[in-house]
């Protein structure tokens, strides 16, 4: 654990950003943002030892991959909706003549099988 008053902060804030990642709270961690920019610029002004600054770098490492995992599941959840989404408006086939042709399906909701 970081002895540095500094550090300590920085590190409550990586703490606080990490509960707002696994909460999903993407306008919290926003929030966060400016005050981890000001406590970083402090903290560049430190002497650290090399066990604070591994510390800091472990925890800065798990929001990190944290953070690359939420932005991969967001961004599945998206191609997954626009999939859905353009089966709901029909299907794009080729036609007889080797072009792209839209084939409505017919029907305009999605039923989930229970």
């Amino acid at each position: 654990m970081p002895d540095s008053t500094v550090a300590i902060a920085f590190m409550s804030h990586l703490r606080k950003e990490r509960a707002a990642i696994l909460a999903g709270d993407f306008k919290e961690i926003d929030d966060l943002y400016s005050s981890k920019e000001t406590i970083f610029k402090d903290l560049a002004l430190q002497h650290l030892s090399g066990n604070e600054l591994a510390t800091i770098q472990d925890a800065l490492e798990k929001n990190q991959q944290l953070l690359r995992a939420s932005i991969e599941g967001v961004s599945s959840a998206k191609a997954r909706l626009s999939a859905l989404r353009e089966v709901r408006e029909g299907l794009r086939v080729y036609d007889q003549s080797g072009q792209f042709a839209d084939v409505s399906n017919g029907q305009n909701e999605i039923y989930k099988r229970t």
